[in-house]
Formats: structure tokens, sequence, C-alpha cells
């Protein structure tokens, strides 16, 4: 009982410094954030006639995310700078109406993740801020493949002389274990219903299938044609020029010595080459210079904060928009991921609110499981049973799981680059049987009907399951099917041809009916409105709730700095995204998933 005792006061210490650790912790970066913000908040004016720099550094996203602030510590992995794409539209789209600013100075060389889709966004932006008789201007020193597509859209393009601009052009690759696991002797059992459905190869070939070659070769091909026609209209380039340069590149780059600049501007992609000196010269020639030497220009984080800060919930809206970012989840794993609790939580609460005529649902996401993606689309359809019209706004990827929860809205709307499609299910079930033999190891045991063997992890997948597994995922295949049909007025011989889990591109969805528009989310608003009548559109957003302590954690780990990438680590990284492509569906083994990986590994 003694000893007892002490053990018990031990342990209640413990419980106790632990929790106290936390409070302390807790209370010690909320001391540390609200000095930030203190030191943040003095006055910020624009002064004179400033340009206005957009050089933003970090992940452009469309809503900030935030997952467990605790793993990210422990994975080290900490969290990546976000850079919100409405902050940015914001800015320009001010700018434009501001008499002060008469140039927009473009540097996005810390971007990262600019997708073809943000890119269309920011730079239908930037034209209406040049149709005010305004100019962009762009430099760089390294620019990469996908944010040229948006610096070429400058009325004038500058570059280091010792920059770069190379065209890998895009590419669909994946990893391989058939052999991996074979040495292993783990058995893989697949269910599936597609022809196209590729998620599982990586666990059951040696090398891509015909079928999903067939297929990814028709998605890149397209998306490459467009950025390239964005790339030749914007720098204004005869036709077929931009595309000599990319399948010659190694000879215009031997041709200019070995000079990638010198390249690039012989090929007319970049309009002349400035060191640092020079550039900001040149922009001093227009809007002056700074105390210090520098041209006189204003962040545009520092110029919202001058105009008004970002602009506040609307009392008065009338049009509900929530954003669907991520994997779909049957429940939260700590990443930044989709599950139907969320969002459930964000429609029921427009879906509730008497001010809200239409919903629109924004969605970023390659799918996951068919199960929750079932959940929120049933959600989304009492809303409609509510009189509410909802239009979903497909982002740079609205595929399998995310096309399921778009298929029965009233209207969709993707962009031309967006990934859409992938209707297919898979189901993917690993035994070790065979590897615990292997090693001397054998399971055995009693049971007291056909599928009894499955509760045990060690043996052999009973075919009775099998059966099983198979016909579950043939019935959310039909599920699929049918839920398309009646939602985009099709014929289920029509949807048969295109689904099997075949990936498409916006432009090509259209015209096979998968989606009804081609357009931004911008026109995905107009329409919600137009069918709930509303004269005057004015949106609020609805945003998953979060706990105050992981915000400010998150907060504090977006301050800290990111460790350099070395190969090694490259490559461990882009092993890690492979794997973790289908990592989800051990919380729910044999569970249908409705998963687009091609998705997840374009580049």
């Amino acid at each position: 009982m003694a000893e007892d005792s002490v053990f018990s006061r031990v342990n209640r210490g413990l419980l106790t410094a632990r929790t106290v650790l936390g409070n302390l912790a807790f209370l010690i970066v909320l001391v540390f954030l609200f000095g930030l913000m203190i030191g943040s908040c003095q006055s910020i004016d624009v002064e004179g006639n400033p340009a206005l720099v957009l050089r933003p550094s970090g992940l452009l996203v469309e809503q900030h995310s935030i997952g467990s602030p605790l793993e990210e510590f422990l994975s080290g992995t900490g969290q990546r700078q976000e850079v919100l794409l409405a902050e940015l539209t914001e800015s320009i789209q001010r700018a434009t109406d501001d008499e002060r600013i008469k140039v927009l100075v473009l540097d996005l060389s810390e971007l990262e993740g600019l997708s073809l889709v943000h890119a269309e966004t920011l730079e239908k932006a930037l034209q209406k801020f040049r149709d005010a008789e305004k100019e962009v201007i762009g430099w760089g020193t390294w620019m990469s493949q996908a944010n040229y597509r948006l610096l070429s859209s400058a009325d004038a393009l500058y570059m280091h002389p010792m920059g770069s601009l190379l065209f890998e052009g895009f590419g669909s690759h994946s990893l391989y274990f058939k052999d991996l696991l074979e040495k292993l002797k783990v058995n893989v059992h697949v269910f599936r219903v597609g022809e196209f459905k590729s998620a599982i190869e990586p666990f059951t070939q040696n090398g891509m299938s015909e079928e999903a070659k067939t297929a990814n070769r028709e998605l890149i091909l397209g998306l490459w044609a467009d950025y390239s026609a964005a790339v030749s209209r914007n720098r204004q380039l005869e036709e077929g020029v931009f595309e000599s340069f990319v399948q010659e590149i190694d000879q215009k780059i031997e041709v200019a010595g070995g000079d990638l600049a010198r390249a690039a501007l012989e090929a007319g992609l970049v309009d002349e080459l400035l060191s640092f000196d020079e550039f900001n010269a040149r922009v001093v020639d227009k809007v002056g210079d700074d105390p210090n030497g520098d041209f006189h220009g204003i962040g545009y984080e520092d110029y919202l904060l001058a105009t008004g800060g970002i602009s506040a919930a609307e009392p008065d809206a009338n049009i509900a928009l929530i954003r669907l970012s991520g994997t779909i989840l049957d429940n939260p794993d700590g990443t930044h991921a989709i599950t139907p609790d969320s969002a459930r939580e964000q429609i029921r609460a427009a879906q509730q609110d008497k001010t809200i005529q239409a919903v629109v649902i924004r969605i970023d996401s390659p799918g996951g499981s068919a199960f929750a993606s079932e959940l929120i689309r049933r959600e989304l359809e009492l809303v409609q049973l509510a009189k509410k019209p909802v239009v979903v706004s497909m982002g740079e990827v609205a595929a399998s799981g995310g096309y399921w929860i778009a298929a029965t809205a009233d209207s969709v709307f993707a962009h031309a680059q967006t990934i859409t499609g992938s209707i297919g299910v898979f189901s993917i079930l690993p035994s070790v049987e065979n590897a615990l033999a292997e090693v001397g190891v054998q399971s055995d045991g009693v049971g007291t009907g056909p599928l009894s063997a499955a509760l045990n992890p060690y043996g052999p997948l009973p075919e009775t399951y099998a059966r099983i597994a198979q016909a579950s995922v043939q019935r959310t295949y039909t599920d699929f099917l049918n839920l398309v049909v009646r939602g985009r007025s099709l014929e289920l011989a029509d949807v048969q041809k295109i689904a099997e889990g075949r990936v498409w591109i916006g432009s090509k969805a259209k015209a096979l009916g998968l989606v009804n528009e081609i357009g931004d989310l911008d026109a995905a608003i107009a329409h919600a409105a137009k069918l709930a009548n509303v004269e005057s559109p004015v949106v609020r957003e609805f945003a998953p709730s979060v706990d105050l302590r992981d915000e400010l954690l998150h907060e504090l780990l977006a301050l800290a700095p990111t460790p350099t990438n070395s190969v090694a680590a490259a490559v461990l990284a882009d092993l890690e995204h492979k794997v973790e492509a289908l990592e989800p569906m051990a919380h729910n083994l044999g569970a249908p998933w409705a998963l687009c990986t091609v998705c997840t590994t374009l580049n």
C-alpha cells in the first residue's frame, strides 16, 4: 500500500508538472505573439507615389492551414510560411483604384506553389491594373517555370545577368514498390473498379500501366498546351517560338555560351538583363527613391494595412463561401485535411444563417475516403433542400472524392487547367503471413465464422472477405456513377465511358459535361447570386473552428527558420510524399477510397 501510495503521488506529480509546463509554454507563446502584434501596430502611411511591391515569401494558399503544432514540432518540419492568395489579389485590386500607385513591381523569387490556376487568377487582377494605364514590372534572378507563367504577363520583365530560366515541362512520375514488397514477402490485395484507377499501381507493378500512361499523357499535354499558349500570348511571341526554345533548350544555351540568362533574352522571354543596382535605378526613374537609395515602394502587406487592413466579414452577407482543401479523411489526423465534421460544421452554419441565400464551395482536393466524401455531399444536398443553391468552384484539383462532393451541386465551375474527374474506386489490403513465415513465425487460431480469420492481422486474407471487399468497391463505384448521372443530368452509358478512374483537365471536363462552366471563383459567386435572385452579392467566408492554442503555436512555428534541403533530403521527401498519398487508408483498411494519386504527384 505504501509503495502504491508513493507511485500514485509520483504519477500525480508528473501529471501536474506536465500541465503546469504546458500552460507556462502557452503563456510564453501568448506573451511573445502579443509583443509582436504590439510592435506591428505602428501606423503605416502611403507616402507620395510608391510602387506597390509584390514580393511574397512562402507557400501560396487559398486558406491558411493549421494542423497539429505538436506533430509539426516532433517531425522537425515546422510550419511553412504561407502566402494568402486573397491578400495578393486584394492588394492589386486596391492599387488599381488608387491614384497614388502607378507602378507594380512583381518579384516571385521566394514564392512557392504557384499553380496554373492561381497564376491565371493573379494575371486577371494584373490585367485590370494595366487596363487602368498602370505599369507592371517583373524582376527575377532564378525564375522557376511555375512562377514564370505569371511573370511573363508583366509589361517589362528583367532578369539578373547571372540568373536562369529553364523549362522542364510537366510530368507525372511515381515510385513503384512491387519488387520490394515481393522481397519482403508482403502480399498486396487490391480491389478496384476503373481501368484508369492507377492509385494502387505503385504497390502492384514495377512501372506505369499503359492505361495510366495514356490518361496521364493526355492530361499533361493539355496542361502544357495551356501554359505554352499563355506564355506566348503574354510575351507576344510568334507561334512556335516558345515551343521551339523548350524543345531545343540545350542547343539554345550552348549557342549562348552556357549563359542561361542570355539564352532567355535572345529567345525574347525577358526584356533586358539588369544587375540589382541597374534594376533599382530603372524603377527609381519611375517612382523616385527612398532615404536608403532604393526605389520608393511599399510592400503589399504594409499597403493592405495602410488602406484599411484585410476585409472583415460583412454582417449583411448573402453568399456563403466555404473552402475545402486537402485529402478527404474520415477523422482528423493532425494534418491539413478535409473531414466530415469540420466541413459539415461550416455547411450547417451557412444553411442555418437566414441572411445567406446561396452557398459556394471551393474545392481543392485529390479525394480520399468515399464515405467521408458522401457525408459532405449529403450535407450540401440538405442545403439545396432548404432552397439555397449550391455552386461548386473547382481549384487546382477536384478529383475522385473531390468530384464526388461536387457531383450533385446545382452548378459546377472549373478553371480550364483544373484536374478533375477520376471517377473510380479502390481498396487495398496488405497481408504479411509470408513475411512472418520467412523468419519462422506462424499464426494460427480458431473463429466462429467465415470472416473470423479477417480479425487476425498476421494471417492470410480470407477469400470470403476478398469477395465482400470487391463487391463493396463495385457498389461504391455504382453509387458514384449514379450520383454523377443524377447531378449532372447525363446518361449512365455516357458517364461510364468517361469514368473508369480517368482524369481530365477542366476544359475537357466541360466538353464531357462533368462541369457546367469554365470560370474562376468570382464567376461561380456571380452565378450563385443569380440562382438565388440576389442582385448585389456580398460574400462571407465560413472557416473551420480552430483551437486558440494551436493557432498561436502555429504562428510561432511559422517564425522558425526552415532547414536547408540537401539532395538526399529531397529524395527522401519525394519518397515520403509518394507513400503518404495512400497512408490515410491505414486508418480504415478495406474501406472504399476515391483518390487521385496522379493529382498529388504531377509536377
